[in-house]
Parts: structure tokens; C-alpha cells; sequence
């Protein structure tokens, strides 16, 4: 796989890919045992973790965008790695955690360079590997990173069935030792000349009306994250006679088919047009996968569950093509000498969805049932239809792109 990965890619994304593989199996690593790890072994209670991860979300939002200004100014790769160390270091910090205080403090600060570092990472693969391969590139490493997610949640099954401290520190210096490793990557990408030549607002992107149009009208249809991780297991759950065991087979369904078909639904994405046209065909092949799994309910187990197995299927592709078509959107409309904020605003106001998301989904699925299902298909549907013109009709920002 490496071969044909090395073979397809040119060599300033080699690295990147590698990068994202290795990311992707220090955080399957800590997403499998973090939890577990600091209830059962560092001894906080399940409200203060809760409570410190949305401490941590909140400071690695509001810290985003001023680290992407910084990485504008002082050069995309250096910045990216200095927060990757950052990581790693904070990360080792977590086997000298007793007490709620400074967890909470740590999250934070780990948080704040997770979110800053994975925004400037995107920002450095759009200017390394250039306009005409950066979607591509883009696509295969989130193809790298999903097999790399899974290989680390496998990896982290010995800690979880010992159940011991130093099982689980060894996950936590596994996910910092793959930092280490990601920063040696980036050290190949060749280094990219620092564009930003004036200094900008303190707001920036912020400020930017058609950018911020654009990342909130994607990051709508990108509700079909919390549809896949909130909404279909509640559904499976409490509205189907499907076993509630396929709640993982889907989830599997959804990660082989994000590997498999991520680099093919790009193609066509890669000009402003073609993202708009994949954009609408998203909405409307998440509006028909909806659909699907609304009629899963008060059918036999067998029948929902093929629903359900088909509708997750239809709602990956809605899914890769969203993620398409708003990767090229963000690289697009944003000027070229300020990457690196623009991906940080990008990834800020997703965080914003990532917040409501799982509320909004939650609340029209169990209160509406089916009625909700249909709400949210022609939500999706209305949004895919809506973005090119909305945006469109947006004038460019002074001195951006033209």
C-alpha cells in the first residue's frame, strides 16, 4: 500500500501522508483508552473528564485562528511542527496527572495544539504540494488517517483487556511517541516561503463574509457526522428491531468505505465549479440516505437492518463528497499568503458544529421520528442546492483571491 500510495502522490505529500497515517494511530490509541485511563487509573470521575474536555474545546477554539496567523508569519512548517512537539510534550504530561486541576489545565493546552497544529498541517499541504494536487493529496491522507485510526484503536485492545496503569501509560506514551514521529516527517516536506507580507485584522477570516458563508453552509451538511455517531445508534437502538451489535458493523461500514472511496469522490472537486457541483450532489445523496434509515423503523429485524446497512452506505458518500467539495472551497477562497488562518477559521467553525451538532441531530431524530428523519433530508438537500449561489453571490473579500 505504501508503494502504490508513493507511486500516486508527489514527493512533497509522501511525508505529509506518513504524517497523517502516524497521527492517526496515536489518536485511535488515546480515543480508545483516554476515558478509561483517567477514571480508572488517575482517578477522576466521569464529570470532571467531561468537564475537561469541554474546557479544552472551548480554549483550542477560541486559540485556532491566532495560531494560524502565526504560522502565516513565521512559516507554515516550523509552526507545525513546534506545535506537534508541543503535543507530544503535553501528552507525556498526562502520566503525571493526580488531580482534576491540572488535567483540566493540560487539556487545555494539549487541546489548543491538537486543533492549531491540525489546522496548519492542512494549510502546509495545500501550499506544499500546490493547487493542482492539493485535493488529491488531501484525500489520500484522509484515507492514511482513517487507517491509521483504525490500527491504533486495535493496538490499544491489550490496555483495555489488562485493565492496569501501565498498560494504559503505555498507550499514553504511545500517542506521544507518534508525534515525535510526525514531526520527523514534516522535517522532509519541503520548507514553503513565508507569503504574509502585511499584517491583518485581529478578527481576519473572521471578517471574511463569504468565507464564513462558505464554512457555515459545508459545515451544515457536515451534520452527517453527528447523523453516523449520535443519531443512528440512538435510532437503532430505541426505534428498530435491528440488534443493537450492528451499531458496530455500521461504523465499520462507514470507516472501509471513507478508505476506499475518499481519492475516487474527489475527482471533479478540484475548481471552484466542481466543488459546488460534488457540494449539491452531497446534499442530496445525504437526503436520500435519511430517507433509508427513517424506513427502518417498524420493519422486521432483517429488513431494518439492511436499511440500515444501506443507508450508512449512502450516507458515506454524501459524506466524502461534503468533505470534497469544503476542502476545496477552504483552500480556494482564501487568499494565498493567509492559509494558514483561513484552515484554522475553517477548523474553528467546525468545532462550532462539532459543539451543537450532536443536540441538534439528537432532537430531531428521537422527539420527530420519521418527521425529523425527513426534516433533516430536506435540510440537507436545501443546503446542497443553496451553496453555490449563496456564495456566489458573496463579493470577494479586498485583496483576496479573484
Amino acid at each position: 500500500m505504501g508503494g502504490r500510495i508513493g507511486r500516486a502522490l508527489p514527493a512533497a505529500a509522501r511525508p505529509l501522508a506518513a504524517a497523517y497515517l502516524v497521527d492517526g494511530v496515536g489518536s485511535g490509541l488515546w480515543l480508545a483508552t483516554s476515558v478509561l485511563y483517567l477514571t480508572r487509573s488517575v482517578g477522576l470521575t466521569a464529570a470532571q473528564v467531561g468537564a475537561g474536555l469541554s474546557v479544552g474545546g472551548v480554549v483550542g477554539l477560541v486559540g485556532t485562528v491566532p495560531l494560524g496567523r502565526l504560522a502565516d508569519r513565521r512559516g507554515l512548517r516550523g509552526v507545525c511542527i513546534a506545535l506537534t512537539v508541543a503535543q507530544a510534550v503535553l501528552m507525556v504530561g498526562y502520566v503525571a496527572v493526580r488531580s482534576v486541576l491540572p488535567f483540566v489545565v493540560l487539556t487545555a493546552l494539549f487541546t489548543l495544539a491538537q486543533r492549531g497544529g491540525n489546522a496548519v498541517r492542512n494549510a502546509l499541504l495545500g501550499v506544499a504540494v500546490g493547487e493542482q494536487h492539493r485535493l488529491r493529496v488531501r484525500a489520500y491522507c484522509r484515507s492514511a488517517a482513517n487507517i491509521g485510526l483504525s490500527l491504533g484503536a486495535l493496538a490499544a485492545a491489550p490496555a483495555l483487556v489488562a485493565d492496569r496503569r501501565p498498560a494504559y501509560l503505555a498507550a499514553v506514551l504511545g500517542n506521544a511517541a507518534s508525534f515525535v514521529i510526525v514531526a520527523a516527517a514534516l522535517l522532509a516536506v519541503p520548507a514553503v516561503p513565508v507569503l504574509a507580507t502585511t499584517r491583518r485584522s485581529g478578527l481576519g477570516a473572521l471578517r471574511d463574509g463569504r468565507y464564513v458563508v462558505m464554512t457555515a453552509l459545508t459545515g451544515l451538511l457536515a451534520l452527517h457526522k453527528p447523523v453516523l455517531t449520535v443519531a443512528v445508534p440512538l435510532w437503532v437502538a430505541e426505534r428498530t428491531a435491528a440488534p443493537r451489535s450492528l451499531v458496530s458493523a455500521l461504523l465499520v461500514v462507514n470507516t472501509v468505505l471513507t478508505v476506499l472511496l475518499q481519492v475516487p469522490l474527489a475527482r471533479g472537486a478540484d475548481t471552484r465549479a466542481g466543488a459546488f457541483r460534488v457540494l449539491r450532489r452531497s446534499g442530496l445523496v445525504l437526503a436520500a440516505s435519511c430517507v433509508l434509515l427513517a424506513l427502518a423503523t417498524g420493519r422486521s429485524a432483517a429488513l431494518a437492518g439492511g436499511l440500515l446497512l444501506v443507508g450508512v452506505a449512502v450516507l458515506t458518500v454524501g459524506e466524502l463528497l461534503q468533505s470534497a467539495g469544503g476542502w476545496e472551497l477552504s483552500y480556494d477562497l482564501a487568499p494565498v499568503d493567509a492559509q494558514g488562518e483561513y484552515q484554522a477559521a475553517y477548523s474553528m467553525l467546525n468545532g462550532v458544529r462539532d459543539s451543537i451538532g450532536p443536540a441538534l441531530v439528537t432532537a430531531a431524530v428521537l422527539a420527530g421520528g420519521v418527521g425529523g428523519w425527513l426534516a433533516l433530508a430536506a435540510g440537507f438537500a436545501a443546503v446542497g442546492v443553496a451553496v453555490a449561489p449563496l456564495v456566489s453571490a458573496i463579493g470577494a473579500r479586498p485583496g483576496g483571491p479573484p
